[in-house]
């Protein structure tokens, strides 16, 4: 039987990680009938041979496809290609390092067929490195969008990976591949509902009333820098090129301008260099916004980096915000007996496909 919903999952060189999402998606076995779990590593150089015996084992619990990449593909490239070996109405885009929410698997797939909708984003929590609980990743009021400006407007950069839900047949090859090289191919799905939108159509656009996924604010493969000053800019330039005219074009505009503005803030800055990022690197990336505010990123970095803000920053994080923390826990099932019964099998998960063997995408 056909599966309603494939869990996608891109993976590079995080193995442990990637052991707790697969932990966090089987813990409810309530709709595993009902879900593939589609998982793609990039040519990791770490070692995947745990989480590799799990993904065997898993197999005996639902439907779960396994590739090892020969060479490492490009972000959007990997993609797409773990898009492709979806077979379902819906894909749910989850980050190797992100896990789904105690029982959340139980609303999911509810929503799914209650709602039918075209696209969902979620509100989720934000975990450091060791699962501790940093706050809500979004603060996003529960609402139901049929046309197109408020949905975009609204949701255009609160597509996380890790936060999206999307029907597959949104996921056009040639609109995904158009917007490689952005990191951010897989928000194709915008173009799509523009389309439909231009047809008449009514959209079925959520931000549901639950949360769904932690997402891990750990480390990254990518750049922060490069991903606002140089990807998101050409993914609008290449997005915008690929609509006409009228509210497309306008709405795209909007986001251009507001994307620069962001940018060019001085909380904005000082929130990259918080994390650790030289701003001096925004030359490299977006040289005419440097060259326009290159005082201020001056001023930000070394403010950033004085005694004087550290001091108010630490008072503000402990006596202002006092966020709770507490660390999240992922439900494991006893995967034992299934782990050993799989330890001398055949090291093919994906239904007898040799792990050392795949296609690009099609």
């Amino acid at each position: 039987m056909k599966p309603l919903l494939s869990i996608c999952i891109p993976t590079l060189n995080r193995p442990d990680y990637l052991l707790q999402a697969i932990h966090s998606i089987l813990h409810d076995n309530s709709h595993l009938n009902e879900i593939e779990v589609c998982i793609s590593n990039n040519c990791s150089d770490s070692d995947y041979s745990e989480a590799e015996r799990l993904i065997a084992a898993s197999s005996k619990l639902c439907a779960i496809k396994y590739v090892r990449q020969r060479e490492r593909l490009p972000l959007d490239h990997h993609h797409h290609f773990v898009t492709e070996m979806a077979n379902s109405e819906y894909v749910y885009f989850l980050g190797d390092d992100d896990f789904f929410l105690r029982d959340q698997m139980g609303l999911l797939i509810p929503f799914i067929v209650a709602q039918k909708p075209d696209l969902a984003i979620f509100n989720g929590f934000s975990v450091d490195a060791d699962n501790r609980y940093l706050g809500r990743h979004f603060y996003l009021e529960s609402t139901f969008y049929q046309t197109i400006a408020p949905a975009f407007r609204q949701l255009r950069d609160k597509g996380s990976f890790g936060a999206v839900l999307v029907r597959r047949d949104l996921l056009l090859v040639d609109t995904f591949r158009k917007l490689y090289g952005t990191d951010h191919a897989y928000c194709c799905y915008w173009a799509a509902l523009f389309r439909k939108h231009e047809r008449g159509e009514r959209l079925r656009v959520f931000i549901p009333d639950f949360p769904c996924v932690a997402l891990r604010c750990a480390s990254k493969n990518y750049n922060h820098i490069d991903v606002y000053y140089k990807k998101l800019p050409y993914w609008m330039t290449v997005f915008r090129g690929m609509l006409g005219s009228g509210d497309a074009r306008q709405l795209i505009d909007e986001t251009a301008d507001l994307v620069s503005k962001m940018n060019s803030s001085a909380r904005f800055l000082i929130d990259l260099a918080d994390l650790g990022y030289d701003l001096s690197r925004i030359e490299g990336s977006d040289p005419l916004l440097f060259r326009r505010y290159r005082v201020k990123i001056i001023v930000c970095k070394y403010l950033s980096s004085s005694s004087v803000y550290g001091l108010v920053r630490r008072f503000y994080r402990t006596y202002l915000k006092r966020s709770p923390v507490r660390v999240l826990d992922i439900d494991r099932a006893d995967f034992n007996r299934l782990i050993s019964s799989a330890a001398g099998a055949s090291r093919t998960p994906c239904g007898g496909r040799d792990l050392n063997r795949a296609k690009r995408p099609v």
